[in-house]
């Protein structure tokens, strides 16, 4: 049995080209990490200043 092929339209078109634009968009933005040293190995967060820690744990009270 035979049938057709359906054809692409403009719609196929602007997909390819969104797809197009992202991928690159992707390489570049590796290229520009890479310049400065981008790394995907996780480590250890530092501790929290002692400062930052004591605003945690303060309720604070907005008068309006």
């Amino acid at each position: 049995m035979f049938v057709q092929q359906p054809k692409s339209d403009i719609f196929v078109v602007m997909l390819s080209v969104a797809l197009g634009a992202m991928v690159l968009g992707c390489l570049l933005l590796i290229l520009v990490l890479n310049r400065y040293g981008f790394s995907t190995k996780v480590s250890a967060l530092p501790q929290a200043p002692a400062a930052i820690a004591a605003l945690t744990e303060k309720s604070f009270t907005v008068h309006l």
